[in-house]
């Protein structure tokens, strides 16, 4: 059975510093409020599948990106999302489970190590402003949220997406996969 705990040590892994994680936590909590999130650990879980499937196609197809340090945050914000819905265990069907289990895998073994070689602290602190920056431009003009099917928050025509490459280009590590 997947816990809250196993969950809260994936982000502790990619965000180290304690005021970074209240920023997210802050963060995200001010999403659920602001777009009215109900609790739905299975639409959580299945966001936190394809938000690793998503870092994992950026970085096999482009290498390190500014849009792979977009990516580690959404992997980031999908996992404090579904931490701010269960109290101990994660309730999600078996099949969701499984996939959860394998997202936290490559989480663990791919996710981590690359943000830890290839982004700074300071990095992922300020692509996650950006991110909750544009998270927070999906209202439409009238104030509305639009949802997909499952509940999934989208975009509407106001959307600013987050601009990365500023924040990617400061990397003092001067390393880069491509």
């Amino acid at each position: 059975m997947l816990t809250r705990n196993i969950l809260s040590d994936s982000i502790r892994s990619i965000i180290t510093k304690d005021e970074d994680y209240l920023e997210v936590l802050w963060g995200v909590n001010e999403f659920n409020v602001t777009y009215n999130v109900k609790p739905n650990m299975e639409l959580q879980a299945n966001l936190i599948v394809e938000e690793t499937i998503e870092f994992l196609e950026e970085l096999r197809e482009f290498g390190v990106t500014p849009n792979l340090l977009k990516e580690t945050i959404d992997i980031v914000y999908v996992l404090e999302g579904l931490i701010a819905q269960c109290e101990e265990n994660v309730n999600v069907t078996e099949e969701t489970e499984f996939l959860l289990k394998l997202a936290l895998n490559k989480i663990e073994y791919v996710v981590v190590p690359v943000v830890h070689t290839y982004f700074t602290n300071r990095q992922l602190s300020e692509a996650f402003a950006e991110v909750q920056r544009s998270n927070l431009s999906k209202l439409d003009e009238k104030g509305n949220v639009l949802r997909r099917e499952d509940g999934k928050v989208l975009k509407s025509d106001l959307f600013s997406p987050a601009e990365m490459a500023t924040i990617f280009s400061s990397n003092d590590r001067q390393t880069y996969l491509t």
